[in-house]
């Protein structure tokens, strides 16, 4: 092994003894009082989410267990390609397969869920239009939102997914952080940190946007007069008007929302071929 790791490795070995002392609840409290936390973190060489059950006891004291947890190493093709942000919207993904296996499990509601990460800018990519976002952001976005599950900002020292995202020692798996949970799931109500997004970049992770207004149709404009009527005509009636919107006098066309250049090309010529199509009214010719 190479120095730098070998005294890690000789530490993690001469811990292994201590695994026979690691015991997990296979029984934890669980009735109609019951809340379930998920928590999800990620780092350069990790991910993690993991589940917690909170119940109040006949006493009326609150208990918190460990319910399910599952962890995964980056991969090392993807290591210091992909930004901090965009490893924590992954865990995000992990930590909702993970709520839906819990879910199917215990024929849970989705009303008794709440669901914490520690990355504000992954929590505002969540709020945002998967349609404004880059495919990868998008994706993952659009699958969250579908599931109809909002998380809430957790402070990184009251994550208990941290342990998961770094290599950790048998006391770690021994600890009541990791399985019971952060202390405020015993208190009653349990408090919530408000998230902050004014130091987020707001340009992380959305599309880049070009406007063409001022070379791109005038030029069609004054290469084609004659198709000046359909066009315009073409950007009022066809799907394609949503992606273009008027100057204040109403008539040159200026396209917004556009992912790259190549995205712009293709419209353009997408409308040109539409008004040739109503210049000679017939029916355009589709290849197989």
């Amino acid at each position: 092994l190479p120095p730098q790791h070998q005294s890690n490795y000789i530490t993690w070995l001469d811990e292994l003894v201590n695994l026979e002392d690691v015991s997990i609840k296979r029984h934890i409290p669980n009735d109609e009082t019951s809340e379930y936390y998920y928590y999800s973190d990620a780092s350069d060489v990790g991910l993690c989410a993991v589940a917690y059950c909170r119940t109040k006891l006949e006493d009326g004291t609150i208990d918190s267990n460990l319910v399910a947890a599952k962890c995964a190493t980056t991969p090392l093709k993807l290591r210091n390609k992909l930004s901090i942000p965009r490893m924590e919207l992954t865990s995000i993904l992990m930590c909702l397969r993970l709520y839906q296996f819990v879910k199917a499990t215990w024929a849970l509601t989705t009303e008794k869920c709440y669901f914490f990460n520690d990355n504000v800018a992954a929590l505002w990519w969540l709020r945002g239009t998967p349609e404004r976002q880059v495919p990868f952001v998008a994706n993952r976005v659009k699958e969250v939102q579908l599931a109809e599950i909002e998380f809430a900002y957790v402070k990184t020292d009251e994550n208990p997914a941290d342990i998961g995202t770094r290599p950790a020692s048998v006391a770690d798996l021994q600890s009541d952080f990791w399985l019971k949970g952060p202390q405020h799931l015993r208190m009653d109500p349990v408090p919530r940190t408000p998230m902050d997004f004014h130091a987020v970049d707001k340009k992380l992770g959305v599309k880049k946007q070009y406007q063409l207004s001022s070379m791109a149709f005038p030029t069609l404009i004054q290469t084609h007069p004659d198709d000046t009527p359909h066009l315009i005509e073409v950007v009022n009636y066809t799907t394609t008007s949503k992606y273009l919107s008027h100057d204040k006098n109403g008539v040159i066309p200026r396209l917004e929302d556009i992912s790259d250049l190549d995205t712009a090309v293709h419209k353009l010529a997408l409308i040109m071929w539409i008004v040739d199509i109503f210049k000679n009214k017939s029916k355009p010719i589709r290849t197989k």
